[in-house]
């Protein structure tokens, strides 16, 4: 098999081997049970599921009707999953989910009490989460799923939705992250990066954008993309630069793309036929939490603090 050039060429790679959020043939990485709470609470969930007789997340995750991200985040000891995450873990490998929910409320306490935040709020508030914000991102996990899938099986995607829909925290605390914990796994470093049009897109971004044809892959994320209309007016520039942005379409030229594009400006890119065509074949849009999702959001930031809790 011919060795892989480079970490960026990875990218490619990596998406491809990636199937329902999890890399595919990958084991998991491995835990500490001495390294603290997380990592111990984590191995003992693994533990669970091997006495369970190792049942596949994607069958686990059919049967709890969560996604197998969830579930596979909840054993992965990068942070303490959600109470809801935890009493269906442990349902569906027939433990007693009201004894590992108190399990889990006593590890968050130990942890809070370690770091010492306890008045410290895991609320953003308005503000949308960022790239470093992603311990505190719940709710979004089946999206986050979706958009993984999107990127890659389509070189272009166009991820929409109203103002204040979270459009910048799926892609920002979302996908990145995500992509970044895919990356981890697989041992390799793509090239991913973000950005926002600003007054002069196609003049700012061009270098980024160049297709390059060595074989090496990167990930151009275009966050508040609607900037080409609101804060470019030099018409030129704004089409050049979706002209850059569509140069994804060709493998060849090793660049994939992700935008985020406010609702009320799709009809604007329809003006572009390059763009409409994605708009109908490559779009996600972000909708409304649906209840879970919203019990998700409210409660998942609280866990790792033990703030808030309820016995359900």
């Amino acid at each position: 098999m011919k060795a892989i050039a480079s970490e960026s060429e990875k990218l490619s790679v990596l998406l491809r081997r990636t199937e329902g959020g999890v890399v595919v043939g990958r084991p998991e990485r491995p835990l500490d049970p001495d390294a603290g709470p997380v990592q111990r609470f984590a191995h003992e969930l693994r533990s669970l599921r091997q006495e369970a007789g190792s049942p596949s997340y994607r069958s686990m995750a059919q049967r709890a009707r969560l996604s197998v991200t969830a579930l596979s985040r909840a054993a992965s000891g990068e942070r303490l999953p959600s109470v809801a995450v935890v009493r269906a873990y442990a349902q569906v490998c027939g433990a007693d989910p009201d004894v590992w929910a108190d399990r889990l409320k006593a590890v968050a306490e130990e942890t809070t009490a370690r770091a010492g935040q306890e008045g410290e709020s895991p609320y953003q508030g308005l503000a949308r989460f960022e790239s470093g914000d992603q311990d505190l991102f719940f709710g979004r996990e089946r999206l986050t799923e979706e958009v993984v899938g999107l990127v890659r099986e389509h070189r272009f995607v166009v991820v929409l939705g109203a103002s204040g829909s979270g459009k910048s925290s799926l892609l920002r605390a979302g996908l990145i992250p995500r992509l970044q914990t895919l990356a981890r796994e697989a041992h390799c470093e793509p090239e991913i990066r973000l950005i926002t049009p600003g007054a002069r897109p196609a003049a700012t971004h061009g270098p980024l954008l160049t297709p390059r044809h060595d074989g090496r892959e990167r990930l151009v994320v275009v966050d508040q993309f609607e900037e080409i209309f609101t804060l470019c007016r030099d018409r030129s520039d704004r089409w050049r630069f979706v002209e850059q942005l569509l140069t994804a379409k060709d493998p060849a030229g090793g660049l994939r793309v992700v935008i985020a594009v406010g609702g009320t400006f799709s009809d604007r890119c329809a003006e572009h036929p390059g763009l409409a065509e994605e708009l109908r074949h490559t779009a996600l849009t972000v909708r409304p939490m649906n209840r879970t999702e919203l019990r998700e959001a409210v409660v998942g930031p609280a866990t790792p603090r033990a703030c808030a809790w309820s016995g359900n």
